[in-house]
């Protein structure tokens, strides 16, 4: 694969919360697909009614991967 291939790594939370990928504030979900290193991904979620949660899950280089959660 090309190394100016970008891996992008997406979340779209239900209901809506803002979201973190791996400690970096990506907006209120759904977020658009941001670059990130392949691998491991960090994702922290914050709701106001709902409270907080927090995932790891996989991105693979070259490909835009999508999280998504439902509370």
């Amino acid at each position: 694969m090309p190394a100016d291939v970008p891996t992008r790594f997406q979340v779209v939370a239900i209901p809506r919360a803002r979201v973190w990928i791996n400690g970096t504030y990506a907006g209120v979900s759904p977020t658009r697909a941001i670059k990130v290193q392949s691998g491991s991904v960090t994702v922290r979620l914050e709701h106001a009614a709902l409270g907080m949660y927090e995932t790891t899950s996989s991105a693979t280089a070259g490909e835009t991967t999508e999280l998504t959660v439902r509370w």
